[in-house]
């Protein structure tokens, strides 16, 4: 008898255990009883951290077990699409059965070349809802060989058909749309404005399809040299509204329908990708994913994402300080169990987290505080980061996530314990210099291939990460650390390099013309810890930070706010005793050329005359709740 999704997880995959045994030795089950098995499991132990690597390990042996028996689904023994082994219904049940494999996270790419070249033989013959599956299926794996076949011709030539149909249902459409997004296929932006135009329209539109909405549009970001902040403004351009119809449309679907934790945390890192703000969503998404967590129902990759979702827009709640909680009370388990570049991107969010006063805290906490729990997680993260430390250097994305999470905990007074100075030497390491033509030209540097020298001040080299003052990045030939720049939701940008490296814009070139022109002793690309301050000066005796933030800093959402990163950024300047002014790009462009010496004299005198608690000041919108001051100048004032 086949296990009935409704069972006791532990029940389907017992049975599917003992079928998969038995279909080994003597056969007796049809193709379509295997792939009902499968689907099962993928119903019943989908995400589940305890029960998903048994699931996925059985998912394996009866998909082998079925080619091992000639019916040509993959396995060890790959039957190819013209082989006489391949009954009729195989390439019939594959909307099915990739859907199920990419449910259980099963990546096993021998087998989906099998299953993919399957696919493609018979891809004329897949209805519309057929394709939107497989489609979705291959999106969610997303290895090598998933990208192949959403690239291959055959492929691309079906989804653009697909959007030319004028009666294409809304679920459809949102699926071609992925489809032409995630394989980079020629899409002009009036394209992609028409196909999400189309589906919105469909007032059916399934939960899973508001998801694949927001992740075309984030994907579709990456194609052009100003990412998010140039499409949201070509979207709105076409069409007015058009995003914010999607985002809330997305925001109530998902409020009302009780989808996968991977649908939530997909939608979760296309709003990070979009750099849009939705404090409904992020709200909804903290609450469920500690409600996963504490049931043990959420996987790792979706801990990781909505904590990394949280720290990118530094969104501060009751909800979102608990969930940091109840993952610091999880995860410590899991740490090995983690990818290097999921490793990175969690010590980044706690870091980030940290900085933006998202995780509990308390000066002396209460033995099994929740603040007592998250300090004892960061030190068995720090332990594990030093453990694999050769795993984590070899992947860049690691490292950049890695760079900026180690700057934050250096500056921080409760956290320097958890930096390793061997650790961020080869992270620093690992971080590829540019040509020594983008570096500031002020400052005299050292060859490409030297590390950075990393002290406390009043010591010498070598050590540990515990004790002293901050650490002090000297690199050879007085050059100055990484960018002090968040970046947009990628998360990081430290370090040469990395996003927000510290090139010197020419926005930022003008700004420091007028305040040396104002009389300002003052110093483009400073070093200040392990931090690079775009430009730092003096008003009287008070030393003073300003941050001159591009499009990156900001969410494209209305007004615009600055994200978790930028944020954190601006609380380890303030520890190590500046005065911290960041300046909004649109505000000082808002400003009349004749008038903006004397706008930033006012803003930088404010920030100087200002409570050294009070927080940085920022020039335009408060940045996240809490995280500063702000000092508005209207047009032309001076």
């Amino acid at each position: 008898m086949l296990p009935c999704p409704n069972k006791p997880k532990h029940q389907v995959l017992e049975v599917c255990r003992l079928v998969a045994k038995r279909v080994s030795v003597m056969g007796g089950y049809s193709t379509e009883q295997l792939v009902s098995l499968i689907e099962a499991l993928a119903s019943r132990c989908r995400g589940d951290a305890d029960e998903g690597p048994a699931a996925r390990e059985v998912a394996g042996r009866l998909v082998e077990a079925a080619l091992g028996r000639g019916w040509g689904l993959p396995g060890s023994r790959l039957a190819s699409a013209g082989d006489s082994r391949v009954p009729p219904d195989v390439p019939r049940l594959l909307p099915r059965l990739l859907p199920a494999l990419a449910a259980l996270e099963y990546e096993e790419q021998d087998a989906w070349e099998t299953a993919t070249r399957l696919m493609q033989s018979q891809l004329p013959s897949y209805s519309g809802t057929q394709l939107a599956l497989l489609v979705q299926a291959l999106a969610d794996v997303g290895g090598p060989v998933q990208r192949r076949q959403l690239e291959h011709p055959a492929m691309t030539l079906r989804l653009q058909a697909l959007a030319q149909e004028a009666a294409l249902p809304g679920d459809v459409a949102a699926a071609v749309l992925l489809g032409l997004c995630e394989s980079g296929s020629l899409l002009p932006i009036e394209a992609l404005a028409a196909l999400l135009s189309r589906a919105l329209r469909d007032p059916g539109l399934a939960p899973v399809a508001w998801v694949q909405l927001l992740r075309s549009v984030s994907r579709y970001c990456e194609r052009f040299s100003d990412g998010a902040t140039e499409v949201m403004a070509l979207l709105c351009r076409i069409q007015e509204g058009l995003v914010e119809e999607l985002v809330q449309g997305a925001t109530q679907a998902l409020h009302k329908a009780p989808l996968p934790p991977h649908s939530l945390t997909d939608a979760a890192l296309s709003f990070c990708r979009l750099r849009y703000h939705q404090p409904a969503f992020l709200e909804m998404l903290a609450t469920r994913a500690t409600q996963g967590l504490k049931a043990g129902e959420l996987a790792n990759r979706d801990v990781t994402t909505a904590l990394y979702a949280c720290a990118t827009f530094g969104h501060r709640s009751p909800a979102v300080t608990e969930l940091f909680a109840a993952a610091a009370a999880s995860m410590g388990r899991r740490l090995g169990a983690l990818s290097p570049a999921a490793l990175a991107r969690l010590a980044w969010s706690f870091a980030v987290g940290g900085g933006c006063g998202l995780l509990p805290h308390q000066e002396r906490p209460p033995r099994n505080s929740p603040a007592e729990t998250v300090e004892h997680f960061m030190r068995e993260l720090a332990k594990t980061l030093r453990e694999r430390q050769q795993e984590l250097v070899a992947s860049r994305e690691a490292c950049g996530l890695l760079e900026f999470a180690l700057r934050i905990w250096s500056t921080s007074p409760h956290h320097q314990h958890l930096v390793d100075k061997q650790l961020l030497r080869a992270v620093l390491a690992g971080m590829r210099p540019p040509p020594a033509s983008a570096r500031p030209q002020q400052q005299p540097s050292g060859g490409a291939g030297e590390v950075p020298v990393l002290q406390r001040p009043g010591t010498a080299g070598g050590g540990g990460g515990g004790g002293g003052g901050p650490l002090v990045l000297q690199r050879p030939g007085g050059v100055g650390g990484g960018s002090g720049g968040g970046g947009s939701g990628g998360g990081g940008g430290g370090g040469w390099g990395a996003k927000g490296s510290s090139s010197v814009s020419e926005l930022q070139k003008e700004v420091y013309r007028h305040l040396a022109q104002l009389g300002y002793p003052t110093q483009m690309e400073a070093t200040e810890g392990l931090w690079s301050v775009d430009i730092r000066l003096k008003v009287g005796s008070v030393r003073v930070a300003l941050e001159v933030d591009g499009p990156s800093h900001y969410t494209t959402s209305q007004p615009p706010l600055r994200l978790g990163a930028t944020v954190a950024r601006d609380a380890c300047l303030a520890h190590l005793g500046l005065r911290v002014v960041s300046l909004n790009y649109l505000e000082y462009r808002s400003w009349p050329p004749e008038g903006r010496q004397r706008a930033l004299r006012r803003v930088v005198e404010a920030a100087a005359a200002a409570d050294a608690d009070a927080g940085p000041a920022a020039t335009a919108g408060p940045g996240t709740a809490g995280a500063g001051r702000k000092v508005k100048l209207k047009r032309g004032q001076s």
